[in-house]
Protein backbone atom coordinates (compact mmCIF):
# COMPACT_ATOMS: atom_id res chain seq x y z
CA UNK A 1 0.00 0.00 0.00
CA UNK A 2 1.53 3.14 -0.89
CA UNK A 3 1.79 5.91 1.29
CA UNK A 4 2.88 9.80 1.96
CA UNK A 5 1.69 12.24 -1.31
CA UNK A 6 1.79 10.02 -4.31
CA UNK A 7 -0.65 7.51 -2.21
CA UNK A 8 -2.68 10.98 -3.17
CA UNK A 9 -1.73 12.46 -6.61
CA UNK A 10 -0.79 9.00 -8.85
CA UNK A 11 -3.86 8.41 -11.05
CA UNK A 12 -5.82 5.20 -10.34
CA UNK A 13 -4.03 2.25 -11.67
CA UNK A 14 -1.01 3.89 -12.33
CA UNK A 15 1.72 3.12 -9.40
CA UNK A 16 4.29 5.72 -8.29
CA UNK A 17 7.46 5.54 -6.55
CA UNK A 18 8.79 9.32 -5.47
CA UNK A 19 10.48 11.52 -2.83
CA UNK A 20 9.18 15.58 -2.10
CA UNK A 21 11.13 18.23 -0.41
CA UNK A 22 9.90 21.17 0.76
CA UNK A 23 12.41 24.26 1.38
CA UNK A 24 12.84 27.83 1.73
CA UNK A 25 11.97 30.80 4.18
CA UNK A 26 9.50 33.90 3.88
CA UNK A 27 12.13 36.46 2.67
CA UNK A 28 13.43 34.20 -0.08
CA UNK A 29 10.05 32.02 -0.78
CA UNK A 30 9.40 28.58 -0.90
CA UNK A 31 9.90 25.83 -2.95
CA UNK A 32 8.87 22.00 -3.90
CA UNK A 33 10.60 19.65 -5.87
CA UNK A 34 9.31 15.97 -6.87
CA UNK A 35 11.42 12.70 -8.07
CA UNK A 36 10.27 9.89 -8.85
CA UNK A 37 9.35 6.90 -11.53
CA UNK A 38 6.61 5.00 -12.69
CA UNK A 39 6.43 1.30 -14.69
CA UNK A 40 6.44 2.19 -18.55
CA UNK A 41 6.62 -0.86 -20.28
CA UNK A 42 6.46 -4.95 -19.76
CA UNK A 43 10.28 -5.22 -19.70
CA UNK A 44 10.16 -3.11 -16.06
CA UNK A 45 10.67 -0.10 -18.00
CA UNK A 46 10.56 3.07 -16.47
CA UNK A 47 9.63 6.73 -16.74
CA UNK A 48 11.73 9.09 -14.54
CA UNK A 49 10.35 12.88 -13.50
CA UNK A 50 11.12 15.64 -12.10
CA UNK A 51 9.39 18.99 -10.74
CA UNK A 52 10.61 21.95 -9.16
CA UNK A 53 8.23 24.65 -8.50
CA UNK A 54 9.27 28.23 -7.10
CA UNK A 55 8.39 31.70 -5.58
CA UNK A 56 5.71 30.25 -3.30
CA UNK A 57 4.80 32.92 -0.48
CA UNK A 58 4.32 30.20 1.94
CA UNK A 59 5.20 26.29 2.41
CA UNK A 60 1.68 25.89 2.33
CA UNK A 61 0.78 27.42 -0.70
CA UNK A 62 3.83 26.04 -3.27
CA UNK A 63 2.71 22.68 -1.61
CA UNK A 64 -0.42 22.77 -2.82
CA UNK A 65 0.42 24.51 -6.25
CA UNK A 66 3.01 21.38 -6.80
CA UNK A 67 0.89 19.14 -5.93
CA UNK A 68 -1.52 20.31 -8.58
CA UNK A 69 1.14 20.38 -11.06
CA UNK A 70 2.64 16.68 -10.04
CA UNK A 71 -1.42 15.56 -10.34
CA UNK A 72 -1.69 17.05 -14.03
CA UNK A 73 1.78 15.73 -15.13
CA UNK A 74 1.02 11.81 -13.72
CA UNK A 75 -1.98 11.74 -15.63
CA UNK A 76 -0.37 13.02 -18.44
CA UNK A 77 2.11 10.31 -18.29
CA UNK A 78 -0.53 7.15 -17.49
CA UNK A 79 -2.39 8.33 -20.59
CA UNK A 80 1.05 8.32 -22.33
CA UNK A 81 2.04 5.34 -21.49
CA UNK A 82 -1.69 3.51 -21.80
CA UNK A 83 -1.85 5.11 -25.60
CA UNK A 84 1.82 3.96 -26.66
CA UNK A 85 0.99 0.71 -24.79
CA UNK A 86 4.03 1.49 -22.18
CA UNK A 87 1.97 -0.27 -19.25
CA UNK A 88 0.24 -3.64 -18.81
Amino acid sequence: RYRGTARYISPTGFHVHMKTGTGGNYRNGFHINYIGYAPAGPKQDKIAFSVRVTGGRSSRRVRRAGYRVNQELLVRLKQYTQKHALTK
